[in-house]
């Protein structure tokens, strides 16, 4: 089942089953699977983004992988 979930100002979550994707504006910025937990993105934007993304991880942002491996990961997780 997928589901939409408007969570804020210029954030959303799309819930495909058990998994997650966190947007920011229109820009994926984080991902959950329950086999993997969260994949964050680093900020390459600005201070709203960094808001959307301290609420998914608390501010880790020594845990938060670059765009590339980001992309990766989330193409890999749901172009299965």
């Amino acid at each position: 089942m997928i589901e939409i979930l408007e969570q804020g100002r210029n954030t959303t979550t799309i819930g495909i089953g058990n998994k997650r994707i966190y947007f920011s504006y229109k820009t994926p910025i984080a991902f959950y699977t329950p086999s993997g937990g969260y994949v964050v993105r680093q900020n390459d934007w600005g201070v709203t983004t960094g808001k959307h993304l301290n609420a998914i991880d608390g501010g880790n942002k020594a845990a938060r992988v670059s765009g590339e491996v980001f992309e990766g990961l989330l193409n890999s997780e749901f172009n299965q």
